[in-house]
């Protein structure tokens, strides 16, 4: 989500340059014009990407998202902004770090402000919070004096710690749920062409609802499944139309076809598929898959 924000007279005589940030998940380039110079000490977020709300993606390590702070003249001596932060639903010392202070040395008008989620506070792999972060002690540029982040967990994608035998499956069939008894087994990672993808193999998928036999032979083997997540907020799944089984709940061959998402953090695979035979549909089928 984009904030757009009007740039006064005072801020377009300060912009002087470009600074070139990384921020530690996504390693991407942000930019940003520092504030060199104007007649008093006003302070401001400088926006990230042109957003004054920003997507936070915990991770293991910690890694602080990056905040530049600028003033709009400089000092012979060392200046300090402070910083608070709140939310509806994340709490300081358990979601995120209360932002320490920051000096913007003497001779300086541009400084970074590192704001820290906390990993183990978001375990659940689901949990999503929006955190505003305002500064004190200076009056704002246009009254622009906080920035929101939107946090919430991420896990690195391990192929090994994807694969094996799902015990916990549930089918969503005609608006029933149905508690499935078959294992679904994940296997045969494979790297994709890019670091961020990867072909799977799915064992069982969908045979309680269709009636069909884990014999299959199409089944024994597993159907074939792409793996996405270049997109950190949208891991995504796609079931290619492929064949299913050969004797499908005793309507003959049949194939599928589907997507979903899933989760690196939970170990969960949602997918919503269809399963067709020379005779018609089964219906659409949406089945969770958790360890």
């Amino acid at each position: 989500m984009k904030v757009q924000k009007s740039t006064s007279f005072l801020l377009k005589m300060s912009i002087m340059g470009i600074i070139i940030i990384s921020l530690g998940l996504s390693s991407c380039k942000r930019q940003y014009a520092p504030i060199t110079s104007a007649s008093v000490a006003n302070a401001e977020f400088v926006p990230i990407s042109g957003s004054f709300i920003n997507s936070y993606y915990v991770t293991s390590a910690n890694t602080p998202y990056l905040i530049p702070v600028g003033l709009t003249n400089k000092s012979n001596s060392d200046r300090t902004v402070s910083f608070t932060a709140s939310s509806n639903t994340a709490v300081a010392g358990q979601q995120y770090t209360v932002p320490t202070p920051v000096t913007i040395k003497a001779g300086e008008v541009l400084d970074t402000l590192r704001f820290n989620g906390i990993y183990s506070g978001y375990s659940d792999g689901g949990r999503k919070d929006t955190v505003t972060i305002k500064f004190s002690g200076y009056p704002a540029i246009d009254g622009q004096d906080s920035i929101q982040l939107v946090l919430q967990q991420y896990c690195d994608v391990i192929g090994n710690d994807l694969i094996g035998n799902y015990e916990h499956i549930t089918d969503l069939y005609s608006g029933t749920s149905y508690t499935d008894p078959n294992s679904v087994v994940i296997s045969n990672w494979k790297d994709g062409s890019s670091s961020t993808t990867a072909t799977i193999s799915i064992q069982n998928l969908g045979i309680y609802i269709v009636g069909a036999s884990a014999e299959d032979p199409v089944l024994t083997t597993g159907i074939t499944a792409t793996l996405d997540w270049t997109n950190p907020s949208n891991f995504k799944v796609t079931i290619p139309s492929q064949a299913y089984g050969n004797n499908t709940g005793g309507y003959g061959p049949s194939k599928i076809v589907g997507s979903g998402s899933f989760s690196s953090c939970s170990q969960t695979f949602t997918l919503t598929y269809t399963i067709t035979v020379s005779a018609g549909s089964f219906g659409s089928t949406t089945t969770t898959v958790q360890r």
